[in-house]
């Protein structure tokens, strides 16, 4: 744990290093005291908010959901210095915080600071993360549609299997990384609420394989496999499809599979929950799930 002692002790010897190390850290825990000892230094505030890695106090804040820490460092002129290109990453880094109140008071102070193509995303970073009000309200913003895109690589096509069908594929694909997650709620109101397709009859994505339920088996999710099976209407899975779960090359091709609709979607590489699970025992439990009906249980 940061202490105010030890942050004064590096403010009066001036490293800079470790000073910058405690800015963040204080940012991402939201020490709202801490930070304001050291800005309160009257310390070199751009080297303390700028830094050419991935993150920087601001983004670690909104990730934090830390909403007073954000009003703090912005009363105090503590702001991002980030540049253009450190858009997209603040953008993504709000919705793993999850706090639609730093979305707005963000985009009220610098309405620019993201572009329309970087909320595409907002959906399934939610899903991914858990962040189920954050979720409705990207789909209420309508952050899920086909933005007005001025980007050459956003071409709107799946490759060889047609073209991206906003905003079937964005919630098709956040229902997948809801599965994979382990994240009850969204699938239940992605699917309940928002409608999306629990077997995919539109054919969205640009795998057959690339079924809910089929992956929630993969991942050894056994709540997600009773929620769909038995709650939400997912269809059966094939006999010639279950041997396919004891076979870690099947297992590894989904998983490239998947991470092909996510390339061709042109979303970043923010989802790490992990595709299968390596224990043959629960996978073994979650596909019994799909023909033994039971209540939801634990993940």
């Amino acid at each position: 744990m940061l202490s105010i002692d030890f942050l004064t002790s590096t403010c009066t010897t001036s490293k800079k290093s470790n000073l910058k190390a405690s800015f963040a850290g204080a940012a991402k825990h939201g020490q709202d005291s801490i930070i304001s000892l050291i800005l309160d230094a009257e310390l070199c505030i751009d080297h303390l908010t700028f830094s050419v890695g991935k993150s920087f106090p601001l983004c670690d804040a909104a990730s934090g959901g830390h909403l007073s820490t954000c009003i703090l460092m912005m009363e105090k002129a503590a702001w991002w210095h980030g540049g253009p290109s450190r858009s997209e990453v603040i953008a993504r880094s709000v919705v793993k915080g999850g706090s639609t109140e730093i979305y707005e008071l963000l985009k009220r102070r610098d309405p620019e600071m993201w572009k329309a193509w970087h909320e595409i995303q907002f959906l399934p970073l939610a899903a991914e993360q858990g962040q189920l009000d954050f979720a409705r309200f990207s789909v209420l913003k309508g952050c899920d549609w086909h933005p007005k895109l001025n980007r050459k690589d956003l071409s709107g096509e799946l490759g060889w299997h047609g073209k991206i069908q906003y905003p079937g594929d964005v919630r098709y694909f956040a229902l997948l990384r809801a599965v994979l997650s382990g994240h009850l709620d969204i699938v239940r109101w992605l699917i309940e609420d928002v409608g999306v397709d629990v077997n995919n009859k539109a054919g969205l994505g640009i795998y057959p394989e690339l079924l809910p339920l089929i992956l929630a088996v993969d991942a050894g999710r056994v709540a997600i496999v009773k929620l769909l099976r038995w709650e939400l209407g997912a269809d059966p899975i094939p006999e010639e499809m279950t041997k396919t779960f004891m076979n870690t090359e099947c297992q590894e091709r989904r998983k490239r599979q998947l991470d092909d609709y996510r390339k061709a979607l042109h979303f970043r590489e923010d989802y790490v929950s992990t595709h299968y699970c390596t224990s043959k025992a629960i996978v073994v439990a979650a596909l019994e799930a799909v023909s033994a009906r039971a209540g939801p249980g634990t993940v």
